[in-house]
């Protein structure tokens, strides 16, 4: 067990985040989908949404629930319906795309329609899965963080998939950014300060990749080694968040 599942604050976050963040799963093979969501997104944080048919994920798609993260089969009832699914949304950029075909012609047609990332699905039921989890996991959050909105500065937010970022001074950096510009466009999209926003990013991440089946760590991924290498920062993103409750976080994000 890892040691932050120890965490009083990460379990206190995890009660109070519960069924926060809205995940919608289409595709039209029920074994994938009981992978997906009873096998790998098991965190409480998510409440989670089938769809097997086209009809019916356009009702969850246009109706009243803001959904944070996507995840989409590319052929429904016919080839790339699920493409022609998510030019619905076209600006919606948290959707990771899944492809049953060898062939990297649908994948790459789906990350020009704007998906952040494509799979392959017979590789996420029989490969390491490790990329595919940080993926959904990751958009999640910032999703959940942003309001299922993409910013106008999109590629500042998207930083803090690619790196293991601890302060709003090297995130700054990172994005050539002034620290009063981060600020202002963290308040701008999200209502929290670049701190606020940071430190809320990495304490309901966390809880999403503790809480997942997570094959074992195959030294690819430095940011995974990152995440569960330092989990005394963690644990102070989680104590900040949960002391902010109250005044930041849940008249912000738990309405």
């Amino acid at each position: 067990m890892h040691a932050l599942q120890k965490s009083s604050s990460i379990n206190a976050l995890r009660e109070i985040f519960s069924g926060a963040m809205n995940l919608l799963c289409i595709d039209d093979h029920p074994e994938i989908l009981d992978i997906v969501c009873d096998g790998i997104f098991t965190s409480p944080l998510f409440t989670k949404k089938t769809a097997k048919k086209v009809e019916t994920a356009l009702r969850a798609i246009n109706g009243p629930v803001p959904y944070h993260c996507w995840i989409l089969d590319l052929s429904l009832e016919k080839h790339n319906d699920g493409l022609d699914l998510f030019k619905v949304k076209p600006h919606f950029p948290y959707c990771i795309a899944l492809s049953g075909s060898q062939s990297l012609e649908d994948a790459t047609n789906a990350m020009r329609a704007g998906c952040y990332g494509a799979f392959n699905k017979n590789h996420i039921v029989s490969q390491n899965a490790q990329k595919f989890i940080f993926e959904v996991c990751s958009l999640s959050t910032l999703s959940f963080l942003l309001k299922t909105k993409k910013p106008s500065r999109y590629g500042m937010f998207n930083l803090l998939m690619q790196y293991f970022i601890r302060s709003p001074q090297q995130w700054s950096e990172l994005h050539c950014l002034n620290e009063y510009s981060l600020r202002e466009t963290c308040m701008e999209n999200s209502g929290l300060t670049a701190k606020q926003f940071l430190y809320g990013y990495h304490a309901l991440r966390i809880i999403l990749l503790l809480d997942c089946h997570i094959p074992s760590f195959d030294g690819n991924n430095f940011i995974f080694e990152e995440i569960f290498s330092n989990h005394d920062f963690i644990q102070y993103c989680a104590d900040y968040v949960l002391s902010h409750i109250d005044s930041v976080f849940g008249p912000i994000y738990l309405k």
